[in-house]
Parts: structure tokens; C-alpha cells; sequence
């Protein structure tokens, strides 16, 4: 797979309009090649702009840095262990068997993730391209 690269940014204010007309300028300069997949922080503005901008013509990914970060902020002890072999995990099957996990040993950590952290961030869902 053929990288594009990396781009870095600091907006001065972060809201849904920016986003959006930064992900459309975006979308201008790379188009929609296949395979293209945009991985961000778990910022809201920024995922309304990605949709708003490529719509499902990409695969928009969290990053799981970012994630881990929000979710040790609300929880703690035994159920951190199995959040980064959830992530690498490469079959459904054994994302889910972690998930059962991270589940039995927090059970406000499983709603946690679906509520706030929808896109995809374990290696199991990324695309097969």
C-alpha cells in the first residue's frame, strides 16, 4: 500500500465549520484513491468534517492513543491490560473475546466505548484493502 503521508495542524478555532472546509480542501488536494483512510483524534468537529467531506468514500480510523487516554481518565485497574492487545488484535474473533473481557472487568467500560469512541480503532475492523 502506497502512503500519501502524514499531515499535522493546528487549527486556531476547532468547530465543525473549519473542519469541514479543512476535509474539503483536503479532499481537493488528494481526491479519493482507494484504500484512502483518515486517522484522527476522537474530536467531534473533526469527524463531522471528515463525513461531511469524504462521506463513506473513506475509512476514518481513531487513533488508539488517543483513546486510551480518554478511557483511563474514567477507569482504572485490571481492564487496561486488555485494551492494547484489543486493538492489535487481527481477527474478530479475538477482538470480541477481549471485548467479553474488558466487559466482565468493567462493565461501564464496553457502553464507554460504543458512546464515545464509534470509529474504528482495532486492527480486527480495519479494511481488508
Amino acid at each position: 500500500m502506497d502512503t500519501i503521508g502524514c499531515i499535522q495542524l493546528h487549527m486556531v478555532k476547532e468547530n465543525n465549520a473549519n473542519w469541514a472546509w479543512f476535509m474539503s480542501n483536503l479532499k481537493k488536494a488528494v481526491g479519493t484513491p482507494p484504500g484512502l483512510m483518515i486517522h484522527t483524534d476522537a474530536c467531534k468537529g473533526l469527524a463531522y468534517g471528515v463525513k461531511k467531506a469524504f462521506g463513506d468514500d473513506v475509512e476514518h480510523r481513531e487513533c488508539f492513543r488517543h483513546l486510551m487516554a480518554n478511557f483511563r481518565k474514567k477507569f482504572k485497574g485490571e481492564v487496561l491490560k486488555y485494551m492494547w492487545p484489543c486493538a492489535w488484535a487481527c481477527t474478530t474473533r479475538r477482538h470480541r473475546a477481549l471485548m467479553e473481557k474488558i466487559a466482565a472487568d468493567c462493565p461501564k467500560g464496553g457502553p464507554f466505548l460504543d458512546m464515545h469512541h464509534k470509529l474504528i480503532w482495532s486492527r480486527s475492523k480495519f479494511s481488508k484493502e
